[in-house]
């Protein structure tokens, strides 16, 4: 029977970090830079870093050699940067902060042929109007999309077939001048079937996928989009249970988007994890379908295995069952331990073993029967990748989502719905060892609505219904804030739950 447990500690070095170099030394705010050194802990724990008197909250990569972090707001100029363990303060290094006049999103998946319609939903959490300009990348190039002012602490929704109707294979960039949060929803079968996810503000030559399965009635598809201004020579390697299989090589050209089918290489496998590579920096998603379409569910990829994953969502109760899948794109077997966090607390999960360029499947209810609220904490020896996937009523629903490697203490999600049968759930979870109190705000097309505060306990979930402060609107983003980091997502379903589609949020 399983126990409550607190996790273990992070394990960190005893001598003080030292940054060897950052690259690049300067950039714009919210762009990736890359810290070298030693002594910065196999997994961030209780470790940070600053940008002068700044802490930087979006971490994207933590090893004990290389840390990978956006720039944080409310710096510019030269800065020292620093890295700060339980065992000490590292040397400074220079960077220099500069402000950016446009703000750029990048959604590889979409359609508006064969049933299916899409949508792009843009929040806006400033104090300024933004104006946003969407434009749309088609497997035969650029399409012009609307340019939209949008207001401060609102939310807006675009409908991709208003631009480019019938066609397949429909990526999207926004920019704007004014940072803004975006997402994708796409719906099919009069609303049977839908999947969610948010953007990527960064294309990257290399992008893992967790999740995906051509056995059962499931079939996957790699979506891949080039944004850039040169042709990418893309390539697929997918890893099963039994080990790697390659995929295909293809040239994206710019501007385009492309399907790939997993079953053209790997059949009737139910594990298959995916790897993109590329000479050029593009965008990478993956979609699932099951039952002729009548269920589905999508994600980003990630750019970065990591030793720590969190993942907010999940249930096995009410006819829900939860599925956490684990990658290994590395070359050494990692050992990989489950954690569960419930309203109560803590659930100490599996220990599995990984073997290089797999993938394996661990079933949620295994340690945990019958319980509404489960989030998820991954940890391994070796950097992986994880994400989790959720089924209910048969498998006729689902969604699915990547973990997040980093908890924040500010969230922002873009889509949300509480009109015309739909249903939105705040998941909020708190893998941290003291109490935070989180506030809830709701943005809408009207303006800005209070949601409720609420106490989460320490290795605990728990789960917001909209409905009860924001009902009968169709235009719902959520700001998530809290006094200490925790890990947010959103869920909604529709149709007395016949869909339902999920995603993380972005983190500040």
């Amino acid at each position: 029977m399983a126990q409550d447990v607190t996790p273990d500690p992070t394990p960190t070095p005893s001598d003080p970090p030292t940054i060897s170099s950052i690259n690049p030394n300067s950039g714009v705010i919210g762009s990736e830079v890359s810290i070298s050194g030693s002594n910065f802990g196999t997994s961030q724990g209780d470790s940070y870093l600053t940008f002068d008197d700044v802490r930087a909250t979006t971490i994207t990569s933590w090893s004990d050699t290389l840390i990978k972090v956006k720039v944080p707001p409310g710096i510019n100029g030269l800065v020292q940067v620093a890295v700060i363990t339980p065992a000490g303060t590292s040397n400074t290094v220079s960077f220099t902060a500069t402000f950016t006049t446009t703000y750029t999103s990048y959604l590889a998946e979409g359609s508006t042929a064969g049933g299916f319609e899409t949508w792009i939903l843009v929040q806006n959490p400033g104090g300024s109007t933004a104006t946003v300009t969407i434009s749309y990348l088609t497997d035969s190039g650029e399409v012009a999309g609307p340019t939209i002012p949008l207001e401060p602490q609102t939310r807006q929704s675009v409908s991709v077939a208003d631009t480019v109707p019938d066609t397949f294979d429909v990526s999207t960039v926004v920019t704007s001048d004014h940072p803004v949060f975006v997402e994708r929803s796409m719906y099919w079968g009069d609303c049977i079937g839908g999947h969610s996810s948010i953007a990527v503000t960064n294309p990257e030559t290399t992008w893992y996928l967790a999740e995906g399965s051509t056995a059962g009635g499931f079939e996957t598809w790699i979506l891949v989009q080039n944004p850039g201004d040169a042709t990418a020579n893309v390539s697929i390697t997918y890893m099963t249970d039994a080990g790697q299989v390659a995929g295909p090589e293809t040239p994206l050209a710019p501007k385009t988007r492309e399907s790939v089918k997993v079953s053209d290489a790997v059949r009737n496998t139910f594990d298959v994890s995916t790897v993109v590579s590329s000479d050029q920096p593009v965008i990478a998603e993956r979609s699932v379908y099951w039952n002729d379409n009548i269920g589905g569910h999508n994600s980003i990829g990630v750019t970065n295995p990591s030793t720590i994953w969190y993942l907010a969502e999940g249930s096995t109760a009410g006819g829900f069952e939860t599925w956490i899948l684990v990658q290994n794109p590395g070359d050494s077997m990692a050992t990989v331990g489950i954690t569960y966090m419930t309203e109560t607390g803590a659930v100490g999960g599996p220990s599995i073993p990984l073997a290089p360029k797999t993938r394996e499947s661990v079933k949620v209810s295994d340690t945990v029967r019958n319980t509404m609220s489960v989030s998820t904490m991954v940890s391994s020896d070796q950097p992986i990748i994880a994400e989790r996937a959720v089924y209910w009523g048969n498998r006729t629903g689902g969604h699915n989502s990547i973990g997040v490697n980093s908890p924040a203490t500010t969230w922002y999600l873009a889509e949300g719905s509480t009109a015309g049968g739909f249903e939105t759930w705040i998941l909020v979870q708190n893998p941290g060892d003291n109490p935070a109190t989180v506030g809830i705000t709701y943005m809408t097309n009207m303006g800005e609505v209070t949601g409720p505060g609420i106490p989460l306990a320490p290795h605990t979930r728990q789960s917001i219904r909209v409905a009860d402060a924001v009902s009968d609107t169709f235009d719902v983003s959520t700001v998530v804030t809290s006094d200490q980091p925790i890990i947010a997502e959103r869920a909604m379903y529709w149709n007395d739950r016949i869909g339902g589609h999920n995603s993380i949020g972005h983190a500040q």
